[in-house]
């Protein structure tokens, strides 16, 4: 879910409007690709993009700003989606709710991000079916501080569908990151550590101790 300020850097059609954005990617033929899209289009989307293109434009899809932007984050997964899960997110992000959040959004998991191939890392899976991700333009510090205090709301009201442990590569705060790993992956990790940089050469934005 979008909330899109009214200011010229927006597209005139949708400044200042609340919208439903759904973004993916198929490496499919093109008649598996309609048929699996054939659902979406009978819902009468105003705007479809969705098109064979090259791989190169992946990186635009999802509408990133491409300059570095002032915003404050934050993220949790969910184990489901039940009904109470949808209305809590309409409910603080969705049209009319006033929300300071630009982008309110759900990136389905399961499949392969839920199977660990063999050989693979210490973090070989992310649990759960839908990660959620909040983000809000932060200009100034007054309106970082609300926005933070927004978007950390939205993920503790979210906190009964939510999965232990946090998605780093979206945690923009101090978290434990113990919680990411099992018990032994995360002994086996701290060992690592101790033998390869015992003195804390290798900087990380969520370490791991020794």
């Amino acid at each position: 879910m979008l909330n899109l300020p009214p200011i010229p850097e927006i597209p005139e059609p949708f400044r200042g409007r609340s919208l439903t954005v759904i973004d993916g990617a198929l490496l499919e033929p093109d008649e598996r690709a309609e048929a699996l899209l054939r659902g979406l289009r009978e819902l009468g989307p105003e705007l479809d993009t969705f098109a064979r293109t090259p791989s190169a434009a992946l990186a635009h899809l999802h509408m990133d700003p491409e300059q570095p932007t002032p915003g404050v984050a934050d993220t949790t997964t969910l184990a489901d989606l039940p009904p109470g899960a949808v209305d809590t997110l309409l409910a603080e992000a969705g049209p009319g709710s006033g929300s300071m959040l630009l982008a309110a959004e759900l990136r389905q998991l399961g499949g392969a991000l839920g199977r660990a191939p063999e050989g693979a890392g210490a973090r070989a899976t992310v649990e759960g079916s839908f990660l959620f991700f909040g983000v809000a333009v932060a200009p100034t510090p007054e309106i970082a501080t609300a926005a933070r205090a927004q978007v950390q709301g939205l993920v503790a009201t979210l906190a009964p569908y939510s999965t232990p442990g946090p998605y780093l590569n979206f945690a923009e705060r101090a978290v434990d990151v113990s919680g990411c790993f099992d018990p032994d992956t995360w002994a086996r990790l701290r060992r690592v550590r101790g033998q390869v940089d015992p003195t804390g050469l290798l900087r990380a934005n969520h370490p791991v101790p020794c």
